[in-house]
């Protein structure tokens, strides 16, 4: 029963998560007038290409985004689960441990996502973070 309500309540975070950034990059305009075009994507929408990859550029910053708001839930999450695993371990040395290792890993996990978030924004967008 736990693995159904977590899958569920997995299934409307993301779901509330695409709708709250897909709209707003999805829908922008296109400056028609300055050379670009508008190339339609079956999932994105409308994207604007003006022949240098910004379209692919775009669409990657996209996912990037998304992907950035599901490693920061899950890392609360899993710091939320590892805090009561911590509280309610009472004398269970072997249970206090296991929480302090979740957590640990956690935030390893979050680090590496960091290092790899500012690694793509430099390839990205030359020279850093917008």
């Amino acid at each position: 029963m736990k693995k159904i309500l977590g899958i569920v309540i997995g299934v409307v975070a993301s779901c509330g998560i695409l709708t709250a950034v897909l709209p707003n990059r999805v829908f922008a305009a296109c400056d028609l007038g300055s050379g670009s075009e508008e190339i339609e994507t079956n999932i994105f929408g409308t994207v604007c290409d003006d022949g240098n990859g910004s379209a692919m550029k775009a669409i990657l910053s996209l996912i990037l985004q998304i992907l950035t708001y599901g490693v920061g839930v899950g890392g609360v999450l899993g710091i939320v689960i590892s805090g009561i695993q911590y509280l309610t371990a009472r004398d269970n040395e072997a249970q206090a441990a296991k929480a302090r290792r979740r957590i640990l890993e956690v935030v390893i996990g979050l680090i590496v996502y960091a290092v790899m978030y500012v690694v793509l924004q430099f390839l990205l967008i030359p020279g850093g973070i917008n």
